[in-house]
């Protein structure tokens, strides 16, 4: 996950939250398990649906341009 300033308005909690879900995201690409963004997003608190959305798009996008 990006340790960018612009989730100031996140508590640690939500920011842990963000955190977590990148880590299960990440980890089931590595065992090319069956993953999809929308399910992860949909997983959480809508409060952290955004910034977790782009942060999931970033590591599909960097592991897409590794390959």
């Amino acid at each position: 996950m990006s340790n960018s300033n612009r989730y100031t308005a996140l508590s640690d909690e939500q920011l842990q939250g963000v955190h977590a879900a990148c880590e299960r995201f990440e980890r089931a690409l590595l065992n090319e398990e069956p993953i999809r963004i929308e399910d992860c997003v949909a997983a959480v608190p809508e409060e952290i649906r955004s910034p977790l959305f782009r942060e999931l798009l970033a590591i599909e996008l960097e592991r897409q341009s590794t390959r």
